[in-house]
């Protein structure tokens, strides 16, 4: 029975004992969904160690949990995926309220789409907490300058940003250029 019971996707833990003389006790640790999966064109239950449960059936079952897409369904990086959310709610509790996808990219990179923010959050995981900060501050600026703002890039520590078709969704990318082209295209204009 307790190996049945340890075998169950939605158990953590079982622990059985017998009460004499006639009794068996039970007790079940379950496990929480946090987040649905997206891979390979298939949607699973995580946990919150970033554990894939089972699988979604959007047939005949409803969730309202976040979403995470990610290539690699590792509990490593779904973990950091979860934290990240975590993360969000403590430094910003209005945009992690909105907070309906986070996409595991590369190289420790993450996007985030909340519904409170008229673009996506590129962020690195390394950097997050600099990275949400500095966004704080600056998006009056970054909403003021580009109104159509398809995506805010805190990768690469600077907040870059690129009016888009599709802000909702899409994901773009200022011009890119070196630091020392910009460097060389601000001292032409100062001369």
């Amino acid at each position: 029975v307790e190996r049945r019971l340890q075998d169950h996707p939605w158990l953590r833990g079982v622990e059985m004992r017998k009460v004499l003389p006639d009794k068996l006790l039970v007790r079940v640790v379950e496990k929480e969904p946090a987040a649905l999966l997206r891979h390979a064109g298939s949607l699973y239950y995580v946990d919150r160690r970033g554990a894939v449960v089972e699988g979604f059936d959007w047939m005949s079952e409803a969730a309202d949990l976040m979403l995470l897409s990610s290539p690699d369904p590792s509990p490593p990086a779904l973990a950091t995926a979860l934290s990240l959310a975590a993360e969000l709610e403590r430094l910003e509790p209005e945009w992690a309220a909105g907070l309906s996808e986070i996409e595991v990219l590369r190289h420790g990179d993450f996007r985030l789409i909340t519904a409170v923010l008229p673009f996506a959050l590129l962020v690195n995981g390394r950097r997050f907490e600099s990275g949400i900060r500095a966004l704080q501050k600056n998006l009056p600026e970054v909403l003021a300058r580009f109104p159509r703002v398809a995506a805010v890039d805190r990768v690469a520590g600077v907040a870059s940003a690129a009016a888009g078709r599709r802000p909702e969704r899409s994901f773009c990318r200022a011009p890119t250029r070196s630091r020392s082209q910009w460097t060389a295209s601000n001292r032409r204009r100062r001369s």
